[in-house]
């Protein structure tokens, strides 16, 4: 599988474990909803911006995202990230 369909799969994957629509996935990634489609879908390019507001939106690593098996982020580092 490709490299751009693994991350659309895992990404999608993530995302609706977490009950989100792709409008509120893509709002807290800071994302139109159509780019969030696009890259859901393999379709669509990214950047590394683009991954890492993602995996933050969705409370991973980047590389959770590439490595589905790794996992998330712990509640401490979220919380000092988030300037919280």
């Amino acid at each position: 599988m490709e490299a751009l369909a693994r991350l659309g799969k895992e990404l999608r994957r993530l995302r609706e474990k977490r009950n989100l629509s792709q409008d509120e996935a893509a709002e807290r990634a800071g994302l139109h909803p159509n780019a969030l489609s696009r890259i859901e879908s393999g379709k669509q390019n990214v950047t590394m911006l683009t991954v890492a507001s993602l995996a933050l939106a969705y409370g991973v690593t980047i590389q959770a995202l590439f490595v589905p098996k790794v996992k998330a982020l712990d509640p401490e580092f979220r919380r000092r990230s988030s300037g919280r």
